[in-house]
């Protein structure tokens, strides 16, 4: 489907759709949107609009009716756009080049714009349109500069329903494009925020979607498709100052029956909690766990995703977050499955959540079955993965209740260790470490039972010699940072301690040299590992 004549000449008639019929050629508009163009009434519109109106007959009335018709029927596609099904129609009903056409000849800034959002859908979210051709569109539009004092304008709360509509949309749509510090500036947060009350359910959806919008930094992508939370600070903290967390809670209740709504409010949470754990401020999303966890259970896929990705980040920042997670009974069946069949971002924060819940809780995630999962990621999975797994397992291990239960075998375990000291991942180093220290110590103690002096060489202990974990042990003694020294030298004093092969092998890297100066110019634990591990190690 085409259609003819979108453009400032079409403004009082309704014209017929044409295949056939070339779209004229016309720049984009550089006109700074009004309020008073806003100001529709029923006189202005050839056609009528209600919720109901079908998608196929929107396309026809974006084609057909004049400017303000056109603009009308973009408000209610955007809206229908939200949703999977209704996108099916609009691409069978043709209108992916309706609104291309619009983006590049509308008459208005808002319709371009509404356009834009309808294409950036079928673009990211169903690989219906060119990402490339996307992004020179809504480059276009970029260099047309929008007047964020108009955003104020429509959002007054003495508008009616339409016009407040119509600001929040293009509240929304505009800061796709990337204007979010001209809307910073123009101080837009504020009214939206008041918005999130409003007895128009509508209206409340748009009012999120924008601030959710204006709190990324990143546009092109929602967060649910992004591999990291990435905030506008400016705005993210103008948001937060502004409490919207009441507005969310209620948004985010359970019984709420706009899943698409929920969506919104929930990809606005994540980007405030993402900026929080920058902050000092995660204390106060305590009051969303519960909503989050309930989302984990209840929610879309796309939902329990980002639910997850809010809980990683609130668990590892403080002890009584990671208490108010632990407390729903099923938290960690709900995320065994993100371990396995989510995308890799969310396999990584699931990893991460049962990282900060074994701090607590070793013995429930030992029992739980997430722990061959958990090897799973740290044998195949990405770097990120495989510092959240390696993490979870070292706290689990570190726990004597749960150690049986991580540890089937001190040689199985060694061997799952070992590649990870030939990563180019620090973390994953140092943690790996601390997994082998624990080791070693179990293996030390149950020596000393029977002699306090055992320094046995047998097949455990010659296979973590030959591990070629000493090497990159020995470097982070040398250049790591100053926890990595003093976890370095302890780690090294207890090798020499269970074996003689150990310790000669430890010898030949360095390590003497290295603990010297760390005894000599450490702090006062840095000086009592380096002078345990020289003992250790004596010949």
């Amino acid at each position: 489907m085409a259609c003819t004549a979108f453009g400032p000449t079409e403004e009082n008639s309704a014209v017929s759709l044409s295949v056939d019929e070339p779209v004229p050629k016309q720049n984009l508009s550089t006109e700074k949107m009004t309020c008073a163009e806003f100001e529709l009434t029923e006189e202005n519109l050839t056609m009528s609009f209600t919720a109901g109106t079908s998608v196929p007959e929107l396309i026809s009335a974006i084609c057909a009716g004049n400017s303000h018709d056109k603009e009308r029927a973009l408000v209610f596609l955007v809206h229908a756009a939200m949703n999977d099904d209704q996108r099916q129609l609009m691409y069978e009903a043709g209108g992916i080049q309706v609104l291309v056409d619009m983006v590049e000849y509308g008459s208005t800034k808002f319709a371009q714009l509404c356009a834009l959002r309808c294409l950036k859908w079928a673009a990211h979210a169903d690989s219906k349109f060119d990402v490339e051709h996307f992004k020179k569109l809504r480059a276009g539009i970029v260099d047309s500069s929008s007047d964020p004092a108009t955003f104020v304008e429509l959002l007054a709360p003495e508008n009616d329903d339409r016009m407040r509509l119509n600001g929040a949309v293009y509240c929304a749509c505009a800061a796709l494009v990337g204007n979010t510090e001209a809307l910073q500036e123009s101080e837009v947060v504020t009214p939206l925020l008041a918005l999130l009350s409003d007895e128009d359910e509508t209206v409340k959806l748009w009012a999120t979607n924008a601030l959710g919008t204006l709190a990324a930094a990143e546009n092109v992508k929602t967060l649910i498709e992004d591999s990291n939370c990435v905030f506008n600070v400016a705005n993210a903290e103008a948001i937060l100052q502004a409490d919207p967390l009441p507005h969310l809670i209620k948004i985010l209740t359970p019984d709420q029956e706009n899943l698409l709504y929920n969506d919104d409010a929930v990809k606005l949470l994540i980007q405030l909690v993402c900026y929080s754990a920058t902050t000092t401020a995660s204390h106060r999303f305590q009051d969303t766990i519960p909503l989050l966890v309930s989302l984990l259970r209840d929610g879309t896929d796309g939902q329990k995703e980002s639910a997850v990705v809010a809980l990683a980040h609130l668990a590892a920042k403080d002890a009584p977050n990671r208490k108010l997670v632990a407390v729903d009974a099923d938290i960690l069946e709900l995320l065994a499955p993100l371990l396995e069949h989510a995308n890799d971002y969310h396999r990584e924060s699931a990893a991460r959540v049962l990282s900060s819940l074994a701090v607590d809780d070793a013995c429930g995630v030992a029992d739980a079955a997430v722990i061959p999962l958990l090897v799973s990621l740290l044998r195949d999975g990405t770097d990120g993965q495989k510092e959240s797994a390696v993490m979870a397992l070292a706290h689990l291990a570190a726990k004597d209740s749960a150690y049986d239960a991580v540890v089937d075998s001190e040689r199985v375990f060694v061997e799952l260790v070992e590649p990870l000291f030939r990563e180019d991942n620090m973390v994953v180093m140092e943690w790996a470490m601390l997994v082998l220290l624990k080791v070693v110590c179990r293996i030390r103690e149950s020596r000393c039972v029977l002699d306090a002096l055992a320094r046995e060489d047998d097949e455990t202990s010659a296979m973590i010699v030959e591990t070629g974990a000493f090497p990159a042990i020995v470097e982070l003694l040398r250049n790591g940072t100053d926890l990595h020294k003093q976890h370095a030298a302890w780690v090294l004093g207890y090798l020499g301690l269970i074996s003689h092969r150990a310790a000669h092998e430890i010898r030949s890297y360095g390590a003497i040299e290295c603990l010297l100066k760390l005894q000599r110019n450490g702090d006062r634990d840095q000086h009592l590992y380096a002078a345990f591990a020289l003992s250790s190690l004596e010949p």
